[in-house]
């Protein structure tokens, strides 16, 4: 099966007729060729030229013109052969190039060039044929210095030039739009770690605080007596129940405000109601269970007695 490529309809007219179903017209002649030109290029950036006769003696890239029927890639593969004996499966597109009468050619003719890249290693060793007189390795910078490159070679460099650079602004704005992807990430994560922290810790804090309520409960037992042997586990208790409150504060826990305040649904649970005559209606009388807070997040609300009258 023919290859197909994306140059499978690019062909040269080789006559000065064209057809149609009534009859044939004769168009004014007209001499445009479509060419081929192929950079050998090493891994060092080291590009083969040969110098040329047919383009007064200047250096050029091998290349040549695309045959009836041909795509112009299969005729860069060709000319690849027939000029300097190399053989390739396939030639990487860089882009085209024109001029029109160029008096450093041989005779007057429009070119219009697609140019592809083959890459080789090293400097091998081309058996080029008479199209060519001599040959050097240069390099792109190298050849575009030079007064003796030709001009249809020296465009299709500057083409070559003009695309890398725009590839290169290309990948450096990539680069710089992967830089603040990457940037918000980890403004993000850091965000999150913190958030993931402070979860962990309400959670910790919420199972902790009613071991200390229950301490609290405890220590507030009233047992008649002077016994100094109760005296002395109550005083260790009170010791230990401190510990628990100063851990608490540590954390930025707040016992919330319950006797005396004003019923708040937010911050309390009303367990049951009293009638009161020292305190106005819907002021709590007296705390059953003590709520707590870190900043503005509850963690447990205050079970209360609430005056009702």
């Amino acid at each position: 099966m023919q290859k197909q490529s994306h140059f499978s309809n690019i062909f040269i007219v080789r006559n000065n007729m064209t057809h149609n179903t009534d009859n044939t017209t004769q168009k004014p002649s007209r001499d445009i060729s479509v060419v081929t030109g192929i950079f050998i290029q090493n891994e060092k950036g080291e590009i083969w030229f040969g110098r040329m006769p047919k383009w007064s003696d200047l250096l050029e890239c091998v290349g040549g013109h695309v045959e009836y029927g041909e795509d112009v890639e299969e005729a860069a593969l060709r000319e690849l052969k027939e000029e300097v004996d190399l053989d390739a499966d396939a030639l990487e597109y860089i882009g085209y190039s024109e001029i029109v009468d160029s008096e450093l050619y041989y005779k007057k003719k429009h070119f219009i060039s697609f140019d592809f890249l083959h890459r080789v290693e090293g400097r091998p060793d081309l058996k080029f044929n008479d199209e060519f007189t001599e040959a050097l390795w240069l390099t792109k910078e190298e050849a575009l210095k030079r007064d003796d490159l030709g001009p249809l070679t020296r465009l299709s460099l500057e083409q070559m030039d003009r695309e890398v650079k725009e590839e290169n602004v290309d990948y450096k704005d990539q680069w710089l739009r992967a830089q603040a992807d990457y940037a918000n990430l980890q403004k993000e994560t850091s965000a999150k770690r913190g958030e993931w922290a402070t979860m962990s810790e309400w959670q910790i804090l919420e199972e902790f605080i009613p071991v200390y309520d229950n301490f609290k409960k405890a220590f507030s037992v009233t047992i008649e007596g002077s016994d100094k042997q109760w005296e002395s586990w109550k005083q260790g208790i009170g010791y230990i129940m401190k510990q628990f409150g100063d851990i608490l504060k540590q954390h930025g826990i707040e016992e919330l405000e319950t006797v005396g305040k004003v019923f708040d649904p937010s911050l309390h649970e009303s367990v049951s109601e009293e009638l009161s005559d020292e305190y106005d209606d819907g002021v709590i009388l007296r705390e059953v269970d003590a709520g707590y807070k870190k900043g503005e997040k509850v963690l447990k609300v205050a079970r209360v007695v609430v005056n009702k009258k």
